[in-house]
């Protein structure tokens, strides 16, 4: 059992309004931003879009040759269907950094601001004149990776830019849509993952906690747990304690 309770409140809380958070927000990034991410858009495609199982599959996702490009993951969604294999970037980036102006979105906002905040993310992020991200760093995304041995891809994989930031061309609160990238890569369109706008979604349902499969973080959490631990209840705390 490696599964962990994500409440949805302190999550969008810690990522969109506490500006405090700011200090450690890299910390928590590194411990799961990534994971939280695959973990997030699992749960967004077994339950919101009726996949059989959406995963990450345990396999680097590189070029295949000593140099070039390293992606976040490979990402598999089981349909009745058939498989569709996509390669994913993770940015885990918030209104703490990437050139945001810092300034808070609450969850209490109305409709028609958080719409406004999404088209001005969304062209802070995309280049619609090259029809590419602006960042190198998502760039990447849209160029091919070489697939992984041991698994069988029945259709040609397709890149997935997997942001936290709420974000949309048109502010729609859709999680999850497509571009289309003519004259830039190989590929035809990129998906795009709005980790907030599904989190905000979710709650708007009532949904204040989901349960996600993190075996990664669920053991990072033992190791800290073990080695740090609150003082426990009976544990007088204040002077008389420190001086002793």
């Amino acid at each position: 059992m490696t599964k962990l309770h994500i409440d949805l409140l302190e999550l969008v809380t810690f990522y969109d309004v506490d500006a405090g958070a700011r200090t450690h927000s890299n910390s928590i990034k590194t411990l799961a931003g990534e994971e939280l991410a695959f973990a997030l858009m699992s749960h967004y495609f077994e339950n919101e879009k009726g996949a059989v199982s959406a995963c990450r599959l345990n396999t680097p996702c590189t070029t295949g040759k000593k140099k070039g490009f390293r992606l976040d993951g490979w990402f598999a969604v089981q349909e009745i269907s058939g498989t569709t294999h996509f390669q994913v970037e993770v940015k885990s980036w918030s209104f703490h950094g990437y050139g945001e102006k810092k300034v808070p979105l609450p969850l209490e906002c109305t409709d028609d601001q958080f719409s406004r905040v999404q088209t001005t993310n969304w062209r802070r992020y995309w280049d619609s004149e090259n029809h590419r991200f602006h960042a190198k760093g998502l760039r990447k995304v849209m160029d091919p990776m070489g697939r992984p041995a041991g698994h069988a891809f029945m259709a040609p994989p397709r890149p997935l830019a997997c942001l936290w930031a709420p974000l949309h061309p048109t502010g729609e609160p859709q999680p999850y849509f497509e571009m289309r990238t003519p004259g830039y890569s190989v590929f035809e369109s990129v998906a795009v993952f709005s980790l907030s706008t599904y989190a905000r979604n979710l709650i708007k349902k009532r949904h204040r906690k989901i349960l996600v499969d993190m075996p990664d973080a669920y053991r990072r959490l033992a190791h800290l747990a073990r080695i740090f631990q609150y003082p426990s209840l009976d544990v007088q705390i204040g002077p008389a304690y420190e001086a002793a």
